[in-house]
Protein backbone atom coordinates (compact mmCIF):
# COMPACT_ATOMS: atom_id res chain seq x y z
CA UNK A 1 0.00 0.00 0.00
CA UNK A 2 2.40 2.38 0.60
CA UNK A 3 4.18 1.76 -2.54
CA UNK A 4 1.05 2.74 -4.48
CA UNK A 5 0.12 5.89 -1.80
CA UNK A 6 4.00 7.21 -0.78
CA UNK A 7 6.14 6.40 -3.58
CA UNK A 8 3.35 6.85 -6.09
CA UNK A 9 4.25 3.54 -8.37
CA UNK A 10 1.66 2.18 -10.48
CA UNK A 11 0.77 -1.40 -11.55
CA UNK A 12 2.23 -2.72 -8.43
CA UNK A 13 1.56 -6.67 -8.43
CA UNK A 14 3.17 -9.58 -6.54
CA UNK A 15 4.97 -12.65 -7.58
CA UNK A 16 6.09 -15.73 -5.86
CA UNK A 17 9.89 -17.02 -6.63
CA UNK A 18 9.60 -20.94 -5.75
CA UNK A 19 13.21 -21.77 -6.01
CA UNK A 20 13.98 -18.42 -3.46
CA UNK A 21 10.76 -19.09 -1.63
CA UNK A 22 10.02 -14.97 -1.46
CA UNK A 23 7.26 -13.37 -2.46
CA UNK A 24 8.25 -9.83 -4.46
CA UNK A 25 6.52 -6.98 -5.68
CA UNK A 26 6.81 -5.55 -9.56
CA UNK A 27 6.00 -2.14 -10.21
CA UNK A 28 6.25 0.40 -12.36
CA UNK A 29 7.79 4.16 -11.85
CA UNK A 30 10.17 5.56 -14.24
CA UNK A 31 11.00 2.04 -15.21
CA UNK A 32 9.84 -1.34 -14.04
CA UNK A 33 11.29 -1.68 -10.19
CA UNK A 34 11.10 -4.91 -7.80
CA UNK A 35 10.81 -4.66 -4.72
CA UNK A 36 11.59 -7.53 -1.86
CA UNK A 37 10.25 -7.47 1.16
CA UNK A 38 11.94 -8.58 4.24
CA UNK A 39 10.74 -8.34 7.80
CA UNK A 40 13.55 -5.74 10.35
CA UNK A 41 14.29 -9.89 12.28
CA UNK A 42 15.12 -11.77 8.99
CA UNK A 43 18.66 -11.97 8.75
CA UNK A 44 20.02 -12.23 5.24
CA UNK A 45 23.01 -12.72 3.87
CA UNK A 46 25.18 -11.42 0.87
CA UNK A 47 24.82 -15.00 -1.21
CA UNK A 48 21.02 -14.91 -0.51
CA UNK A 49 21.01 -11.12 -2.40
CA UNK A 50 23.22 -12.88 -4.68
CA UNK A 51 20.92 -15.43 -5.26
CA UNK A 52 17.87 -12.39 -5.63
CA UNK A 53 20.32 -11.00 -8.31
CA UNK A 54 20.77 -14.55 -10.40
CA UNK A 55 16.99 -15.30 -9.80
CA UNK A 56 14.62 -12.32 -10.24
CA UNK A 57 16.47 -10.55 -13.53
CA UNK A 58 16.68 -11.57 -16.94
CA UNK A 59 20.07 -12.22 -18.40
CA UNK A 60 21.96 -9.78 -20.11
CA UNK A 61 20.13 -6.76 -18.49
CA UNK A 62 21.29 -4.72 -14.94
CA UNK A 63 20.59 -6.53 -11.95
CA UNK A 64 19.09 -4.63 -9.34
CA UNK A 65 16.06 -4.59 -7.00
CA UNK A 66 15.17 -2.78 -4.24
CA UNK A 67 15.13 -4.60 -0.71
CA UNK A 68 12.60 -3.38 1.51
CA UNK A 69 13.18 -3.74 5.30
CA UNK A 70 9.94 -3.34 7.54
CA UNK A 71 9.79 -3.37 11.45
CA UNK A 72 6.95 -4.66 13.33
CA UNK A 73 5.22 -1.38 13.17
CA UNK A 74 5.32 -0.89 9.66
CA UNK A 75 8.31 1.30 9.37
CA UNK A 76 9.91 0.97 6.12
CA UNK A 77 13.35 1.77 4.32
CA UNK A 78 13.99 0.92 0.89
CA UNK A 79 17.88 -0.13 0.12
CA UNK A 80 18.41 -0.04 -4.13
CA UNK A 81 20.74 -3.04 -4.50
CA UNK A 82 23.05 -3.70 -7.49
CA UNK A 83 24.95 -6.06 -8.74
CA UNK A 84 27.67 -3.12 -9.49
CA UNK A 85 28.28 0.66 -8.78
CA UNK A 86 26.05 2.41 -10.60
CA UNK A 87 26.72 6.08 -11.09
CA UNK A 88 24.65 8.95 -8.99
CA UNK A 89 22.09 10.79 -10.97
CA UNK A 90 23.04 13.67 -12.69
CA UNK A 91 22.45 17.25 -11.61
CA UNK A 92 19.45 18.19 -13.96
CA UNK A 93 18.24 15.05 -12.78
CA UNK A 94 18.50 15.87 -9.25
CA UNK A 95 17.08 19.30 -9.03
CA UNK A 96 14.28 17.84 -11.43
CA UNK A 97 13.49 15.36 -9.04
CA UNK A 98 13.79 17.86 -6.17
CA UNK A 99 11.17 20.17 -7.67
CA UNK A 100 9.00 17.78 -8.47
CA UNK A 101 8.84 17.09 -4.69
CA UNK A 102 8.61 20.65 -3.67
CA UNK A 103 5.82 20.95 -5.81
CA UNK A 104 3.97 17.51 -4.75
CA UNK A 105 4.66 19.01 -1.29
CA UNK A 106 3.31 22.41 -1.45
CA UNK A 107 0.16 20.83 -3.32
CA UNK A 108 -0.06 18.01 -0.25
CA UNK A 109 -0.09 21.00 2.20
CA UNK A 110 -2.18 23.65 0.41
CA UNK A 111 -5.18 20.20 0.31
CA UNK A 112 -4.53 19.67 3.69
CA UNK A 113 -4.73 23.55 4.63
CA UNK A 114 -8.13 23.33 2.87
CA UNK A 115 -10.00 20.17 3.62
CA UNK A 116 -12.13 21.95 6.39
CA UNK A 117 -13.22 24.58 3.74
CA UNK A 118 -13.81 21.99 1.19
CA UNK A 119 -15.32 19.35 3.65
CA UNK A 120 -17.93 22.09 4.43
CA UNK A 121 -18.52 23.08 1.21
CA UNK A 122 -18.89 19.50 -0.08
CA UNK A 123 -21.89 19.02 2.73
CA UNK A 124 -23.28 22.17 1.78
CA UNK A 125 -23.88 21.12 -1.79
CA UNK A 126 -25.37 18.08 -0.72
CA UNK A 127 -28.17 19.69 1.29
CA UNK A 128 -29.23 21.48 -1.49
Amino acid sequence: MELCEVHLLKDVQYHYNKDLDIIYLAATDEDHELYVPVSVKQSFTPEWINSIHQCLSPSGETRKFNLVIRDTDSTCVIYKVTNDLIPPPSPEATKKRKLFEEKRNLIASEIKKNIPELYAEALSKKEK
